[in-house]
């Protein structure tokens, strides 16, 4: 009895063996993998183990990656090629993802010199660029006004469409505002201290369209410095807001990102002097894909 007591309470007193979890197989591993939001948690996760690293550098991954999450606002192209790249700056979010990225050079550009380059468009982190021998003052007026000029792809047409009235001297920017409807954010360059934000619906006729005001967006004007603001682009979902203004002794340039959906504005960064640009939207260099 005594030898069958000592038996059970050995038995109760072992450690239980630890139960096996099951591997997780690569599909599986790839579809928690790719729901990660943060470009630079995915980097870090790629450094945990051989595993992950194998999984994450894939390119066929790194493809699905980039399809699936949109690029990264990392700062912004100076026009001229000589000025380079200017990183978002903190509290951004983004501003670790572009201290990453480093600069950006353009020392590759052919000769006679890098004065005659200029950036004429920046989409899906491809750069155009355009060689200007010289400039010769000329200036095309196209007659319109208070109207945009809009061209169908597929048929080659070319329409016009009415803008509210007393937009002649306002600045414009025409964007997709979701669910086959145009939106539209003006501002007054004199004087103005607020961005209207205008829909574009059909009326009830079925027959035309008209501009319906959707809210008044107050600026972030600094009256010490008596700022001018400007709109401008509108990809990956924002138009951006620059502010240039001038103190006692020096120039600033302030921009700052309006988020179509939300109407969120942003600062995304500043600078010591006037600035003329393009955002710059992209990946770390780790998920970037391989282009020369």
């Amino acid at each position: 009895m005594a030898t069958q007591a000592r038996s059970v309470r050995s038995h109760l007193e072992s450690p239980a063996s630890p139960r096996q979890l099951p591997a997780l197989t690569d599909d599986v591993l790839e579809e928690i993998l790719i729901r990660i939001t943060c470009p630079a948690a995915l980097t870090r996760a790629s450094a945990a183990c051989v595993a992950f690293r194998r999984l994450i550098t894939d390119r066929t991954f790194l493809r699905r990656y980039r399809s699936r999450h949109p690029p990264l606002l990392l700062g912004f192209l100076n026009i001229d090629v000589r000025k380079g790249f200017h990183p978002v700056a903190a509290p951004h979010p983004n501003a670790a993802a572009a201290r990453a990225l480093g600069n950006i050079f353009f020392n590759f550009l052919p000769p006679p010199s890098l004065e005659n380059w200029y950036i004429s468009d920046v989409r899906d982190i491809r750069v155009l660029f355009r060689f200007i021998e010289h400039f010769d003052g000329t200036a095309v007026m196209t007659g319109l006004v208070n109207k945009l000029l809009k061209v169908d792809i597929e048929r080659m047409e070319f329409s016009t469409v009415d803008l509210p009235p007393g937009h002649e001297n306002l600045a414009v920017v025409v964007v997709d505002a979701g669910k086959g409807t145009l939106g539209m954010f003006s501002y007054d360059r004199c004087n103005g201290k607020f961005l209207n934000c205008y829909n574009r619906m059909q009326n009830e006729d079925q027959r035309a369209n008209e501009w319906q005001m959707k809210k008044v967006i107050p600026l972030p004007v600094d009256d010490n410095f008596g700022a001018k603001f400007w709109i401008y682009g509108a990809p990956q979902g924002y138009v951006f807001i620059q502010g240039d203004s001038e103190g006692q002794d020096s120039k600033h340039t302030t921009i700052y990102s309006l988020e179509i959906k939300t109407l969120k504005i942003e600062l995304v960064t500043q600078m010591s002097y006037h600035f003329e640009g393009h955002p710059y939207f992209g990946f770390l260099p780790s998920i970037s894909p391989r282009r020369i």
